[in-house]
C-alpha cells in the first residue's frame, strides 16, 4: 500500500484457515484507512466457530479493502499483487498442504504483477515432500536474488535510492 498500489490490487493468501483468521483480524485491527475482508466461501469454512469479527469482514468488498483468502478458495482468481503467508511451525517439521504440487501451483499462479512469499525456506526444504516441491523454485529465486529478509520498498520521495527492506 505504501508503494502506491490500491488495496483492491492486493490479496493475502494462506493455505491455512487458522492463519486466514489471524491475518484478517490483525489487518482489520492494525491498518488505517484500509480494511480486510474475506469471501463468503472462506467464511463458510469457519462454520461452528465464533467468527463474529470475521463475519463483519465478509462483504466490505467495494472500496478501500484488501482481500484475505485461503489458497483453495482463490482458485481461478488473480490479483496484481499477492502476499502469500506460508509460515509454518510445528515440532514435526510438517508443511502440510505445501508439499502438494497442485496446491503450490495454484498458489504461485495467482499474481499478475508480483508476489511476496512470507515464510521459512528452511522449513519448506527440510520436509521430504517439501524439498521435492520447493527446491527448484528456491534455487531459481536464489540465483535471481529474490530471497530477501523483508519486503523491499522504494521511497516515493527518493526513488533513485536503493530499496530498503521492511522486516
Amino acid at each position: 500500500l505504501l508503494q502506491g498500489y490500491s488495496p483492491t490490487q492486493i490479496v493475502v493468501l494462506t493455505p491455512y484457515l487458522g492463519q486466514l483468521s489471524q491475518i484478517t483480524r490483525l489487518m482489520r485491527r492494525e491498518l488505517q484507512n484500509v480494511d480486510a475482508y474475506i469471501s463468503e466461501k472462506d467464511l463458510d469454512e469457519f462454520e461452528g466457530e465464533d467468527h463474529d469479527e470475521l463475519a463483519g469482514a465478509k462483504a466490505i468488498i467495494a472500496g478501500n479493502n484488501v482481500r484475505c483468502s485461503s489458497v483453495d478458495n482463490y482458485q481461478g482468481e488473480e490479483s496484481d499483487i499477492v502476499i502469500a503467508s506460508l509460515v509454518r511451525c510445528n515440532k514435526y517439521g510438517s508443511i502440510g498442504f505445501l508439499k502438494e504440487p497442485q496446491r503450490v501451483n495454484v498458489l504461485l499462479s495467482r499474481a499478475r504483477l508480483g508476489m511476496f512469499i512470507v515464510g521459512s525456506y528452511k522449513t519448506l526444504l527440510k520436509s521430504s515432500g517439501g524439498k521435492k516441491t520447493w527446491s527448484g523454485l528456491y534455487e531459481m529465486m536464489t540465483e535471481r536474488g529474490q530471497i530477501k529478509r523483508g519486503f523491499p520498498t522504494v521511497c516515493q520521495i527518493h526513488p533513485d535510492d536503493p530499496p530498503a527492506e521492511l522486516c
